[in-house]
């Protein structure tokens, strides 16, 4: 029991170390380079404390931009 214990520690904190790992092993999709890169961005603003507002602009594909 122990060392299923340890494995889910381990695979928790690597599955919360990166919106990535999160969205792979507890989503069960990668996230896509432009997510990704927006994802990581908003997390290391929130892990400093910095109290940012952020806006993400996405274009979208008829030219149009979407923001979210």
């Amino acid at each position: 029991m122990a060392d299923a214990d340890a494995r889910l520690a381990l695979g928790l904190k690597h599955s919360l170390s990166s919106p990535g790992a999160f969205s792979e092993h507890v989503l069960g999709e990668a996230l896509r380079a432009y997510q990704l890169e927006a994802a990581e961005g908003i997390a290391a603003s929130m892990l400093r404390r910095e109290g940012r507002q952020i806006a993400v602009m996405v274009a979208r594909q008829g030219g149009k931009n979407e923001t979210s």
